[in-house]
Protein backbone atom coordinates (compact mmCIF):
# COMPACT_ATOMS: atom_id res chain seq x y z
CA UNK A 1 0.00 0.00 0.00
CA UNK A 2 1.46 3.55 -0.81
CA UNK A 3 0.47 6.59 1.37
CA UNK A 4 2.20 9.51 -0.39
CA UNK A 5 1.02 10.95 -3.72
CA UNK A 6 1.90 13.86 -6.15
CA UNK A 7 -0.93 16.18 -6.45
CA UNK A 8 -0.18 18.73 -9.35
CA UNK A 9 -1.80 21.71 -7.15
CA UNK A 10 -0.76 20.92 -3.90
CA UNK A 11 2.09 18.72 -4.45
CA UNK A 12 3.13 15.69 -2.10
CA UNK A 13 0.43 14.61 -0.31
CA UNK A 14 0.63 11.70 2.77
CA UNK A 15 -2.71 9.64 3.16
CA UNK A 16 -1.69 8.54 6.67
CA UNK A 17 -1.78 12.34 8.08
CA UNK A 18 -4.97 14.24 9.00
CA UNK A 19 -5.22 16.95 6.32
CA UNK A 20 -3.35 14.60 3.97
CA UNK A 21 0.09 16.80 5.29
CA UNK A 22 -1.48 19.97 2.95
CA UNK A 23 -4.14 20.53 5.13
CA UNK A 24 -6.49 18.98 1.93
CA UNK A 25 -9.67 16.91 3.03
CA UNK A 26 -9.47 13.45 2.57
CA UNK A 27 -12.80 13.65 0.35
CA UNK A 28 -10.96 16.21 -2.09
CA UNK A 29 -8.80 13.04 -3.40
CA UNK A 30 -10.90 10.11 -2.35
CA UNK A 31 -12.18 8.59 -5.55
CA UNK A 32 -11.11 11.00 -7.79
CA UNK A 33 -9.94 9.77 -11.29
CA UNK A 34 -7.00 11.29 -12.97
CA UNK A 35 -5.07 13.65 -10.62
CA UNK A 36 -2.57 11.93 -8.44
CA UNK A 37 0.58 10.68 -8.78
CA UNK A 38 2.84 7.38 -7.49
CA UNK A 39 6.03 8.96 -6.31
CA UNK A 40 8.37 6.58 -7.63
CA UNK A 41 6.73 5.80 -11.16
CA UNK A 42 4.88 9.00 -11.99
CA UNK A 43 1.80 6.47 -12.22
CA UNK A 44 -1.34 7.50 -12.01
CA UNK A 45 -2.67 6.79 -8.00
CA UNK A 46 -6.07 6.50 -6.59
CA UNK A 47 -6.99 7.18 -3.15
CA UNK A 48 -9.30 4.54 -1.45
CA UNK A 49 -10.09 2.91 2.07
CA UNK A 50 -9.17 -0.66 2.66
CA UNK A 51 -12.26 -3.09 4.65
CA UNK A 52 -10.82 -1.90 7.75
CA UNK A 53 -11.13 1.52 7.23
CA UNK A 54 -7.34 2.72 6.47
CA UNK A 55 -6.77 5.07 3.90
CA UNK A 56 -4.08 4.48 1.21
CA UNK A 57 -3.26 5.00 -2.31
CA UNK A 58 -3.04 2.38 -5.00
CA UNK A 59 -1.40 2.62 -8.29
CA UNK A 60 -2.73 1.38 -11.86
CA UNK A 61 0.55 0.34 -14.27
CA UNK A 62 1.29 2.14 -17.10
CA UNK A 63 1.11 0.49 -20.59
CA UNK A 64 4.27 -0.05 -21.37
CA UNK A 65 6.24 3.72 -23.54
CA UNK A 66 3.68 5.71 -21.73
CA UNK A 67 4.83 8.48 -20.27
CA UNK A 68 3.56 10.17 -16.93
CA UNK A 69 3.70 13.96 -16.51
CA UNK A 70 5.43 15.38 -13.45
CA UNK A 71 3.25 16.79 -10.54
Amino acid sequence: MEYTAGHPAWGWLDASLDGLGCGSAWSDVHRVKGVLTCPECRGRVFARVSPHGLRHLYYQVRPPGELAETP
